[in-house]
Order: C-alpha cells, then sequence, then structure tokens
C-alpha cells in the first residue's frame, strides 16, 4: 500500500459538506462483508496435500481440483 500523504497532501481548501455525503454514501452502498473463504485457492489445497502425503513416505492422490466461478 502507498503512504497516504502521496494522494492527499495536495489537496486544498474546504470539502464541500454535500459531496462529502453523497461520496460517504456512493462508499457505502459498494462495500461488501469480506471473509477470508472469499480467496479459497483449491490447486494450492491439493498441493499441500500432496506435499503432506510426501512428507509422510506415500502417493498423494493426484486427481485435479475443480475450480467453482
Amino acid at each position: 500500500m502507498r503512504d497516504e500523504d502521496e494522494y492527499f497532501d495536495r489537496i486544498t481548501g474546504d470539502t464541500d459538506p454535500q459531496l462529502l455525503e453523497v461520496a460517504q454514501e456512493v462508499i457505502h452502498g459498494q462495500t461488501k462483508h469480506w471473509s477470508p473463504s472469499f480467496v479459497k485457492d483449491p490447486m494450492q489445497e491439493s498441493l499441500l496435500k500432496i506435499i503432506a502425503a510426501k512428507k509422510k513416505g506415500r502417493q498423494a492422490d493426484r486427481a485435479p481440483a475443480r475450480l467453482s466461478y
């Protein structure tokens, strides 16, 4: 992430309260709940299972993970 000063230091003057309210409404309307499950990677999970099986000295099931979008 970049330092916020790069962007906000150049802003001068007062903020129009009505525009600020509109901007906050837009941001609120576009904001959604985030969960770590949104970034679940089935390929990584399969790879970790293969690695764990190899560490135990046995062959892992190498069926490809199915992606669901």
